[in-house]
């Protein structure tokens, strides 16, 4: 690639979008293909009042790594998604600027996207991350906050006028995590948001006295401020709101100083410009400004503890608007007329620069939409699939409203063809071979897993080639249900692998909620494994039941199921596989199990003394079918699973084993119920809100996209 496309100043209020030639990597700059970037008010400032002809605009962008320099010493590589800081409108290298579809970046200030961020998420970082680095730490001498140590909580004040922009909302979170008490203004409509932050007092700055308020609430105590909007009001306000001590003033702008001394003579006034962390020198009009290598060092370490912060979920990104007025280039030019006429307040505008999907995405609890996003990265142990069909399973409408992960996308089973492969995937799959699988779905600590979507990553190796003997619609069925079983009958309960040719055994194992897609696998797999199987259902489901190889089938719904399951098998159940694990089924299978005890595997977690309580020679074992993509992950706040190497072992090879069977027609998938409700992304959000509400019983929901 020899040119690319960016916006690009022409003259004093003229920025156009220009194909121009692919910026030079330099020693210590990186080359990046941009997937978003962000506007901030200096981008069209610069483009007005501080025209440099030639010059590209933009700050702050998200993308993926395509050459690194030499001298670069942070560790990025290629094919790192990364978020950063670039100098837009630069007056002495018009190569720097953001807004463009490759640019170049200084390396070591640039830093890889968590994976809990997405693209559009992380591209609203750079300016005011780095801006807040300087004002609260540099400026003010905040402590700075540590995941490790953190400082302990003080009983100083700071007033951070415009707490609704996107840098005030950051320095909320990292005062607080610096522990100190914060104060800020913005309007009533905004307080709860600051709050959520751990803003302890907002102010409403349209209030006649909210200066003396201040002040009044704090005890006459200001003696730090850190102005985020740093014109108009603001500055009057953020002078008058300091006790009589004085203090120092930290804006965002060049200010002059007297502005504030006027009014209060032991106000100490300090600029920051978020530019000086490039470590090189620049100019903005008239005024030269020189390299400040300590302002370079600041950055890089305040990059690197930044960054931690985010993958900790530590602190929260100012929840973009993505697109407003159109994608690319020229959404963003008219994003910058939007910030120049003054419509654009409490939010981030971020464009997209690369093709978009569409995916369903959790926006809160109990809030999951079909939006508009940038395909998942491909990883090297990964594959990306088009998606063509999608189940549903309990745990994608539970997670949206009980365990919701805002940005994160939804769903786990799946079945598509393959786009790319990344180099480290290892069983043979290629592009355009039909696949199925199972992803991890809703996951909190990698936003761009998910199943739900056009285009969706894939663990490489636990992925398979579909059968021919099954349709889409019918391997889309698999993914959790198969791997869960894997688990549960394998992993858990100790039973023989399943084989073609099965040694009959005299063991009988009970599978509770026989006819859940689970269930249904569950018990061809027993039987492929030798043993007996006892489950439960109603009774319209028995002959289907019987067919899958059942040995006997109970109604659930008999208040002496449990007595009688125990009559059948002469008191000597040992091993139980519960489908359902809530409710009922949990006394039920205690009291069928042995009174000299066995093992109970469940697929949610239940709470042990909840069967020993009954019989306390009952082993409970829990099974999660996340932990075969061998990566830890998080279920709000109460779960945190750690890599599980032996996981994805086992379900390397258990992904191999069952398609054998399922090849040779030894496996029957459970019948899809396809398009209920109607297809494509809007039909799985109408299924989810069915099992939702307790419309969904012994059938198996998939949707065609």
């Amino acid at each position: 690639m020899s040119t690319t496309k960016a916006i690009v100043i022409q003259a004093a209020k003229d920025a156009r979008i220009q194909s121009i030639a692919v910026p030079t990597l330099k020693d210590d700059n990186i080359l990046v293909q941009t997937k978003a970037v962000a506007l901030n008010p200096t981008d069209w400032k610069h483009i007005d009042y501080l025209a440099s002809p030639g010059a590209r605009v933009g700050c702050d962008y998200s993308g993926v790594v395509l050459a690194v320099g030499s001298k670069v010493t942070n560790g990025l590589k290629v094919g790192d998604r990364v978020w950063g800081l670039v100098h837009g409108s630069n007056a002495v290298d018009h190569e720097d600027g953001g807004f463009g579809e490759v640019i170049t970046a200084r390396g070591d200030i640039q830093s890889r996207i968590p994976d809990n961020l997405s693209f559009e998420e992380a591209a609203t970082l750079g300016v005011g991350l780095f801006t807040v680095g300087q004002g609260l730490y540099q400026s003010l001498g905040l402590p700075l906050p540590s995941l490790e140590n953190p400082p302990a909580a003080s009983d100083n004040y700071i007033l951070i006028y415009g707490g609704s922009t996107a840098t005030g909302a950051l320095a909320i979170q990292y005062a607080k995590l610096s522990g100190w008490k914060v104060v800020t203004t913005a309007s009533p409509r905004n307080f709860d948001y600051l709050k959520s932050l751990g803003a302890d007092k907002v102010f409403d700055y349209n209030s006649a006295s909210v200066a003396a308020d201040i002040r009044a609430y704090t005890n006459n105590a200001i003696k730090h401020v850190f102005d985020c909007v740093s014109e108009g009001s603001s500055l009057s306000i953020s002078a008058n709101s300091f006790g009589p001590e004085g203090g120092i003033y930290s804006a965002l702008l060049t200010i002059d100083a007297k502005v504030l001394t006027s009014v209060n003579s032991k106000i100490t006034v300090k600029n920051t410009l978020a530019y000086t962390a490039m470590g090189r020198a620049f100019t903005i009009g008239a005024n030269a400004l020189p390299a400040i290598p300590s302002d370079f060092e600041f950055a890089k370490k305040f990059a690197v503890l930044s960054n931690s912060l985010l993958a900790a979920s530590k602190i929260k990104v100012h929840t973009p608007s993505v697109n407003e007025s159109g994608a690319g280039l020229e959404g963003v030019l008219k994003g910058l007329q939007l910030m120049r006429e003054g419509k654009v307040s409490g939010k981030k505008l971020v464009y997209t620069l690369a093709p978009q999907i569409k995916a369903i995405v959790i926006q809160g609890p109990k809030d999951a939409r079909v939006v508009n996003i940038l395909p998942p990265v491909l990883r090297d142990d990964f594959i990306l699939v088009q998606t063509k069909a999608v189940a549903l399973n309990p745990t994608d409408w539970k997670h949206i409203d009980y365990f919701a992960s805002k940005g994160a996308r939804v769903g786990c089973d799946y079945a598509g063809v393959v786009l790319e492969v990344g180099p480290k995937v290892t069983n043979g799959l290629k592009k355009g071979d039909r696949v199925w699988g199972v992803v991890h779905g809703s996951n909190a600590v990698n936003h761009e897993d998910g199943s739900f979507g056009e285009i969706i990553a894939a663990k490489g190796d636990i992925q398979s080639k579909i059968p021919d003997n099954l349709s889409y619609e019918d391997a889309a069925t698999l993914g959790v249900g198969i791997f869960t079983v894997g688990q549960g009958l394998y992993q858990s309960l100790g039973l023989p692998h399943p084989s073609a040719t099965p040694t009959p055994t005299n063991n009988t194992i009970l599978i509770y909620g026989g006819s859940t897609a689970t269930g249904a696998l569950a018990i061809q797999f027993a039987k492929l494994s030798g043993w007996k199987v006892v489950t439960t259902a109603s009774p319209r489901n028995f002959d289907y039941l019987t067919s899958l190889g059942a040995d006997k089938i109970f109604d659930y719904n008999s208040p002496t199921v449990a007595a009688d399951i125990r009559a059948y098998t002469n008191n000597t159940l040992t091993h139980v596989f519960d489908c359902v694990s809530e409710g009922s089924s949990i006394p039920i299978s205690a009291n069928a199990i042995s009174t000299n005890g066995g093992t109970y595997s469940n697929l949610l977690g239940v709470e042990a003394s909840k069967l020993t309580s009954i019989n306390p020679a009952i082993v409970v074992k829990s099974t999660m079918a996340y932990t075969v993509i061998g990566k830890g992950f998080k279920m709000g706040d109460w779960l945190n699973i750690p890599d599980i190497p032996s996981d994805f072992e086992f379900a390397k090879g258990w992904a191999v084993l069952s398609n054998s069977l399922l090849a040779s027609g030894k496996v029957k998938v459970h019948t899809p119920s396809v398009n209920e409700g109607g297809v494509g992304l809007e039909g799985v959000l109408h299924g989810l809100q069915l099992m939702r509400e307790g419309k969904v019983s012994g059938k198996k929901l998939v949707y065609t996209l």
